[in-house]
């Protein structure tokens, strides 16, 4: 996949930065990490604001993920909402990478009915959105699709973004 931006980012900061271009306009596809590799629940998060969708990332060598903290995926939404001229959203997908050898008995943290209760409706609340445009246009994620993925990959020592070619 051919992304445009690749971006270290603090979640707990405004995102508005990192979306727009140099001319003020929006990005069509960007890519965020943060800042510190235990800094959020996820190694990256896709923006594509033409296809309406925001992707997280975790890769994973374990059989399991146990740690998922649902605050670090609401602070990013939050983020997002609070930008009032991006357009609402369609998708949220979580996307697991985890070995090839560990796909058959990997174990998700989260599923999509937790994902829409405990991230979306938390994220969509209208006491957390802030954009100036969400009276009367809906909440930033009430109507979006959830889609859990786990991809199985070929982990290659040594490499750090080469899992980007997978998502």
């Amino acid at each position: 996949m051919k992304y445009r931006s690749f971006f270290l980012f603090d979640p707990g900061a405004p995102i508005g930065s990192y979306l727009e271009n140099v001319v003020g306009e929006y990005n069509t596809m960007i890519w965020l990490a943060p800042l510190k590799w235990n800094q959020a629940g996820y190694d990256a998060v896709f923006i594509d604001t033409v296809l309406k969708k925001v992707r997280f990332v975790q890769v994973t060598q374990a059989s399991n993920h146990k740690k998922f903290h649902h605050y670090y995926f609401v602070e990013v939404l939050n983020r997002l909402a609070a930008e009032k001229d991006l357009n609402l959203f369609e998708v949220v997908e979580m996307c697991l990478l985890v070995p090839e050898c560990n796909l058959g008995t990997f174990q998700t943290p989260t599923d999509v009915l937790d994902f829409e209760n405990n991230i979306l409706k938390v994220a969509g609340a209208p006491e957390r959105t802030t954009r100036e445009s969400s009276s009367g246009s809906g909440l930033p994620f009430e109507k979006c699709k959830v889609e859990i993925m786990i991809l199985g990959v070929e982990f290659t020592p040594g490499t750090i973004f080469g899992w980007m070619d997978h998502v």
